[in-house]
This record gives C-alpha cells, sequence and structure tokens, in this order.
C-alpha cells in the first residue's frame, strides 16, 4: 500500500512540475528553502485535491517520503534552473487551482532540468515491489 501512495505522490509532483509556469517579478534567485517550501506547498495541495485518505499509521512515512523527494528534487535541479524558473514555481505553487498562474511556460532548459530531477528522485527514492 505504502508503495502505491509513494507512486501517486510522486505522479503528483510530476504533474505539478508540468503546472508551475507563471514568470515572477524581483530580482536575485530565491534560496533553497523557499524553492523547497513551494515544492512541499505544492504536493500538499495537490494531494489533499486528490482526496487521498491515507491511515494514520503511513501518514509518517508519506511525509518523510514526500520530504525526501522534495529534497532530492531541488538539491538536483537548483543550480541549473534560472533565477525567473525558480520564482515561477514558487509563485505557482501558491495556487495550483489558478489557471492564470500557469499561462507561461517553464524556458525549455529549465522544464527539461526540472523533469529529469523528479524523474531520478523518483526513481532513487521509490520501493520496487
Amino acid at each position: 500500500m505504502f508503495t502505491r501512495i509513494a507512486k501517486s505522490a510522486v505522479a503528483v509532483a510530476l504533474a505539478a512540475t508540468v503546472a508551475f509556469g507563471a514568470t515572477a517579478c524581483g530580482m536575485g534567485k530565491p534560496s533553497k528553502d523557499e524553492v523547497k517550501k513551494a515544492f512541499t506547498s505544492a504536493m500538499d495541495q495537490a494531494v489533499s485535491s486528490m482526496g487521498v485518505d491515507i491511515p494514520d499509521e503511513l501518514k509518517s512515512k508519506a511525509t518523510e517520503s514526500a520530504k525526501k523527494f522534495v529534497n532530492c528534487t531541488v538539491d538536483k535541479m537548483y543550480d541549473q534552473v534560472s533565477a525567473d524558473g525558480l520564482k515561477a514555481m514558487i509563485k505557482a505553487s501558491a495556487n495550483l487551482s489558478d489557471p492564470k498562474a500557469f499561462e507561461d511556460k517553464l524556458s525549455e532548459a529549465d522544464q527539461k532540468t526540472v523533469t529529469e530531477a523528479t524523474k531520478a528522485c523518483a526513481s532513487e527514492l521509490t520501493p520496487v515491489g
């Protein structure tokens, strides 16, 4: 059951990654912690909107797995994604249900980097079996 939940969380994260796309204002690159917080928020919103009921005994494992996935993904992509791309992800994570937040897409290079990072982390962290 936990494997199914982990795979669902990975699928949600990948879907959220594709949705990230608004351009953001401001200068400088957001910190890794800001990006991790945004990814965590996006995953929480996506899982909540799916209505997934996780039994209490698995909640802590699911939370720990999600944290590992977010940390892995951000650590793998952070240095290669542009400041604008990171800002876009943070802005988009604030409200995944707002279609206007996703009018613009990440640059092709940023999108490729994020997709590769999420796939690599999913492969590394998802239990086989």
